[in-house]
């Protein structure tokens, strides 16, 4: 009774094991790459995707810079966020 029931419960877990294995040894084989070859790259965009510019890009920004656009992200994401809950209030 219970091994037709069991199989079918079985297959997807087995499927998904799989996939993981697969998964954990593509991570296992690859080069790690150390931090301060990586970080200030152009390829690094630490604050996407709100935002593209690089690693090197806000690297060479002032500091009141970098904080402008931090504000702007936070004020971006505050308000998207009540125009969310308002729509959903009001719909």
């Amino acid at each position: 009774m219970y091994g037709s029931n069991c199989q079918l419960l079985v297959q997807p877990l087995d499927d998904f094991c799989e996939v993981l294995s697969r998964e954990m040894q593509m991570v296992i084989g690859s080069k790690q790459v150390k931090a301060e070859d990586w970080i200030y790259t152009e390829e690094n965009h630490p604050l996407s995707p709100r935002s593209e510019l690089s690693a090197v890009e806000l690297n060479e920004k002032t500091h009141e810079d970098v904080l402008d656009i931090l504000q702007e992200i936070a004020y971006n994401e505050v308000n998207k966020t009540f125009i969310s809950s308002a729509k959903i209030k009001y719909d």
